[in-house]
């Protein structure tokens, strides 16, 4: 594991959220990165919210779903 390699004090599965969600605390605890906020994060979710209609609508999408987000 990563975190044993670099004797890393936490674990990803420590946060809680979404997986995005849980990154982006993962990588701001551990990291000098700061956090995606603002447009970038807003872009990100977007992606997210796209991903999802198209994993979980079998490719279907459906304007009802999208305008959700």
């Amino acid at each position: 594991m990563v975190e044993a390699d670099l004797d890393i004090k936490a674990s990803f599965t420590d946060f809680t959220g979404s997986g995005i969600e849980r990154a982006k605390q993962y990588l701001s605890k551990l990291s000098s990165l700061s956090p995606v906020s603002g447009t970038e994060w807003k872009q990100i979710k977007d992606a997210q919210a796209i991903r999802n209609v198209i994993a979980h609508a079998a490719g279907n999408i459906d304007k009802r779903l999208t305008q959700n987000n």
